[in-house]
């Protein structure tokens, strides 16, 4: 065996040390940003500037996944769908509001229902419906009421007395042969 080859498996064996190495460095590195983090929490939640899983913004201290007292959501719904060949597939479209929050009450305030055109085709609450922690309210949109249209969508404007974990609003629509599907909404505004 030549010098060369020895001194060839010599780096080979360095490089294999320094393979090891790296995932200990970056392990090292993952923890000691870790621990600053929780350093940082520490001192603020010692100056009562906020708590676990809590953030500071614009001078407030907000919980996190914690939401302002109302929204007005927009959610997306489809009264048929068109399949190959254009044949219109009919759905039944249900819009279930879930209040998930375990400690608050939220109220449903109005909900409407609107065509693909833009306008809407009806209300479906104008009298504030209450959801107690963890309650959902649902509303069906049959099969054969095709007046939204393929892009048919729900306005949901809800309201709480108090911090509120965002509820999860959305429309399942169903089909023939267990077709199934799922639109969440998207917050637009504040509730009026």
């Amino acid at each position: 065996m030549s010098n060369s080859e020895t001194d060839g498996s010599r780096g080979a064996s360095r490089l294999g040390g320094l393979s090891l190495l790296w995932p200990l460095t970056t392990f090292g590195a993952i923890l000691v940003t870790a621990y600053l983090a929780a350093q940082v929490d520490e001192a603020l939640r010692e100056e009562g500037k906020a708590g676990p899983l809590e953030t500071v913004w614009s001078g407030q201290v907000v919980p996190a996944e914690v939401v302002e007292l109302g929204r007005t959501t927009y959610v997306p719904a489809y009264s048929f769908i068109t399949a190959r060949g254009g044949e219109r597939v009919l759905l039944q479209t249900t819009l279930g509001v879930h209040n998930i929050d375990s400690v608050n009450t939220m109220t449903v305030e109005r909900v409407v229902y609107g065509s693909t055109d833009g306008p809407e085709v009806r209300t479906l609450v104008d009298t504030p419906v209450t959801l107690e922690p963890r309650q959902t309210v649902t509303f069906a949109i049959a099969e054969q009421d095709q007046s939204g249209g393929v892009g048919a969508y729900f306005i949901v404007e809800w309201s709480a007395d108090g911090p509120l974990h965002h509820p999860i609003i959305e429309t399942v629509m169903t089909g023939p042969e267990g077709m199934a599907f799922v639109s969440r909404g998207v917050a637009v505004g504040e509730a009026r």
